[in-house]
């Protein structure tokens, strides 16, 4: 993704059923990687997050039952430092991202003082 380097995405999924799809698309033209961390869905969320899981670049964790927010962006936070991304995108799984989040970002970061 250019010298800003490696960003990852952890979304967060519970019970979205198949609005995660249409989500999932704005964002990985934007990242390099997104995992989601399943919070125990029920069955139909879980068959859409599993189409998603053969797309190139998307990593699923299913959590057998509701682990709550915070400890699900853990676990998604820890697979990607285990992949040494430098970046971890937090979201939720009703977040999306349009063309200019990411350049906004990092245009913001770049002008940041050492």
């Amino acid at each position: 993704m250019d010298n800003f380097g490696s960003i990852a995405a952890v979304v967060v999924t519970y019970n979205i059923g198949s609005q995660i799809i249409s989500n999932v698309k704005t964002i990985l033209p934007h990242v390099n990687k997104i995992f989601i961390i399943d919070n125990g869905s029920n069955q139909t969320t879980i068959d859409h997050l599993k189409k998603l899981e053969k797309i190139n670049n998307v990593k699923l964790i299913l959590n057998t039952s509701n682990l709550g927010l915070a400890k699900a962006q853990n676990i998604g936070i820890k697979h990607a430092l285990k992949e040494n991304f430098k970046w971890v995108l937090l979201l939720d799984h009703d977040s999306y991202l349009d063309k200019n989040t990411i350049p906004r970002f990092k245009n913001y970061y770049l002008s940041l003082p050492a």
